[in-house]
């Protein structure tokens, strides 16, 4: 072994000290492990003990608040460009998903979304979302989720919810504005 390698003592390679972690509990101050075989016995342990680690994590989380908020903070101020890229990436991908999620937070804001609305409900309601995507993507001819009655309607206002859901040509609902028809 020269001045400037050390051997790994889980693959037995002789490596850089740049491959090791510094740990000041060892005469030479590196980890006995490179990088690699610390990462793989990471990644063992975890996909062993998943359970136990994520509520580990919780429990941490739950003990110090305030660091690990000032954490996510600095790490949000440190790789905006890079956050920005990916959340850009995501609603690309996910077009239908981000239509969805505006859908019921404009609800929300006109008190049209009840509160004992399942898990599946609120699926169904975005399957609805998925649906008009397909079909403007497939058709050619843009799309929208209508709501049969209104959300906030001239007469009567609905809910958002799946059974007052349509998906509809785009000339069509907004022919239609906020009323009400009745085939």
């Amino acid at each position: 072994m020269t001045e400037s390698t050390r051997t790994c003592k889980d693959c037995l390679q002789a490596q850089p000290y740049s491959n090791f972690d510094i740990d000041k509990s060892y005469s030479c101050g590196y980890s006995r492990l490179c990088k690699k075989c610390k990462g793989e016995k990471r990644r063992l342990h975890y996909l062993q003990n998943r359970e136990e680690v994520l509520e580990k994590g919780k429990l941490y989380d739950q003990l110090n608040k305030e660091k690990v908020a000032e954490r996510k903070r600095n790490y949000r101020i440190k790789n905006q460009e890079k956050i920005y890229i990916r959340n850009s990436n995501w609603k690309k991908a996910n077009k239908d998903k981000v239509c969805a999620s505006r859908a019921k937070y404009r609800a929300i804001l006109l008190n049209a979304t009840p509160k004992w609305l399942t898990p599946e409900h609120l699926q169904e309601i975005e399957s609805f979302y998925s649906q008009c995507y397909f079909l403007s993507e497939t058709t050619g001819i843009k799309h929208h989720v209508d709501h049969i009655e209104p959300l906030n309607g001239v007469t009567s206002t609905g809910l958002h919810v799946p059974w007052n859901l349509q998906v509809l040509p785009h000339y069509i609902n907004e022919s239609k504005g906020n009323k009400l028809i009745i085939n």
